[in-house]
């Protein structure tokens, strides 16, 4: 599988387990970061966000770009398109990847909400 495929696949996995932790506890690194308009939280931090924020209802990445840092570093960047409870969502994203531990963890996840048009 690509490099891209691989990202791509665990950013699906981290958006689909909206409103459960196990994809997070797994994925994640232990020392994770992820920064939102309201602040940055750490992966316990992560885990309770997501925990009672509930389920995507819809979500689609497009404009995806992929840059290698070196052969344990990758960042993924996208326009996020999603619904929850109805309620439109857009953001531009960008996550950092390091396989430090021989798989691929989500270091960094940092979301920009878009002003809707």
């Amino acid at each position: 599988m690509a490099l891209i495929d691989d990202l791509l696949e665990l950013e699906r996995g981290f958006w689909a387990s909206a409103g459960t932790t196990s994809y997070y506890e797994t994925h994640m690194s232990d020392n994770g970061l992820c920064v939102f308009s309201f602040g940055h939280l750490d992966k316990e931090g992560t885990k309770a966000g997501v925990e009672s924020a509930g389920p995507w209802t819809h979500f689609d990445f497009n404009d995806i770009q992929v840059h290698v840092l070196d052969d344990h570093a990758a960042t993924i960047s996208y326009r996020a398109d999603a619904d929850r409870d109805g309620k439109p969502y857009r953001a531009m994203v960008t996550s950092v990847y390091s396989r430090a531990t021989g798989k691929w963890q989500l270091v960094v996840h940092q979301q920009t909400e878009l002003a809707e048009t």
